[in-house]
């Protein structure tokens, strides 16, 4: 077992290296190193669990993401009788990266159980993974800020265009926003237990990375993030402690929009829908025109984006859509479009599930976690980050290491 959780942690610090760990293969399909390491992981698991002939223990909720794998490959199936074989078993191999990613929050889980791993180590490799990439992000705001540079384009490799935004080794700054912000939940929640000024240096690092993605969904995760921790906590402080809250809420905003402003710039476009709103709208509506054809189980998980190609939907930078093409800007309209209405619905019960759990454990690492989680299923409306393997591989992981085995 010892094996299983050292490829287990070598995928989790494996996402240190992003997009350069991401190696193409085929038209449109790509492996990352973390998929290997999660892989070797599981198959070693199952070895080890077979040679001991012990039965591995299931984490509440679990059940209903093995309902959901059901589902995909049953819409998988069906999706047969309208696309190429060819096409569908690449959409397999998407289905069978949801099931291995997945399967880690039984691994730690079952780790976390016979002692081999504990709650303080993976929250202090999970932190440490954020803070690397957080310096990596500013390196890269400084030495390569502009992916449509003419030695080398970024762009012609099926990358938007981003100028002056820090993406880190994602090449994604709305990702990498999301991942940060998850990260800042993290230390949040260990200066809960402690306060330290290496915490709150990497706290204000955290803040000022997120601040320079220039990303709204980030924004909005951040902000949701802080809204619902203030309602969760607001009774239960002062009165002078909610004013200065609030206080600081308002000065930091209007800090950032003077140092910053593209910072206000960027706000103000998602409420006056400027070109890159109006681009996730046409998104969403998109994914709506394939989930209607097909509102039982869907085109199939991950035929995505052939069905797009099939209906010409693509409107980027490459004829497949680039890295946008295989999803939707919304985790409600990717699983309609792929696993239909059934998915949604059991996908939707595996949420609910795991985030009563973690309000119902009364711990601050679960009500932290439901505070990100809860942010993070916002977030996931503007970009499919609910399905990138990173941020994927980070909450399987949390809730592995979180929930606790039911009596």
């Amino acid at each position: 077992m010892n094996l299983v959780k050292f490829l287990l942690i070598g995928a989790i610090t494996s996402t240190i290296l992003g997009e350069f760990a991401h190696f193409p293969f085929g038209s449109s399909g790509a492996i990352y190193l973390s998929d290997i390491l999660l892989f070797l992981s599981f198959l070693f698991f199952v070895v080890w669990e077979t040679i001991q002939k012990t039965k591995p223990k299931f984490p509440p909720a679990f059940k209903f993401l093995v309902i959901f794998w059901a589902i995909g490959f049953a819409s998988l199936i069906w999706s047969l009788t309208q696309y190429p074989v060819g096409e569908v078993l690449k959409g397999s191999l998407y289905l069978w990266r949801f099931i291995i990613y997945s399967s880690s929050f039984v691994i730690i889980f079952n780790l976390k159980e016979v002692g081999l791993i504990n709650e303080k180590t993976i929250i202090k490799i999970l932190g440490l993974v954020g803070i690397v990439i957080t310096f990596l992000g500013f390196l890269q705001l400084i030495f390569f800020p502009k992916f449509d540079n003419p030695l080398f384009p970024l762009t012609e490799w099926g990358f938007d265009p981003h100028q002056g935004r820090l993406t880190s080794t994602f090449l994604d700054p709305n990702f990498v926003g999301a991942f940060l912000v998850l990260t800042l939940g993290l230390i949040i929640f260990k200066l809960i237990q402690s306060v330290r000024k290496v915490l709150l240096l990497q706290a204000v690092a955290l803040i000022l990375a997120i601040v320079l993605t220039f990303s709204r969904s980030a924004y909005l995760m951040l902000g949701t993030f802080v809204i619902l921790g203030g309602v969760f906590i607001w009774n239960k402080v002062s009165k002078k402690q909610k004013y200065t809250f609030l206080l600081l809420c308002f000065l930091s905003l209007v800090g950032l929009s003077l140092v910053f402003p593209r910072f206000l710039e960027r706000v103000s476009g998602g409420i006056s829908l400027d070109k890159s709103s109006a681009e996730r709208v046409v998104s969403w509506r998109n994914g709506w025109e394939i989930f209607q054809n097909k509102p039982i189980l869907g085109v199939g998980f991950n035929n995505y984006r052939f069905a797009q190609e099939q209906k010409n939907l693509f409107k980027t930078y490459s004829a497949d859509g680039g890295h946008a093409g295989g999803g939707a800007d919304s985790w409600v309209i990717f699983i309609l479009a792929t696993t239909g209405l059934l998915g949604l619905v059991v996908y939707i019960v595996f949420w609910i599930k795991v985030l009563k759990i973690l309000l119902s454990q009364k711990t601050s690492l679960g009500l932290v976690l439901f505070l990100l989680l809860s942010s993070l299923l916002i977030n996931g409306q503007f970009i499919n980050s609910l399905f990138f393997p990173p941020i994927m591989l980070w909450y399987f992981v949390a809730l592995g290491i979180s929930v606790k085995a039911e009596k």
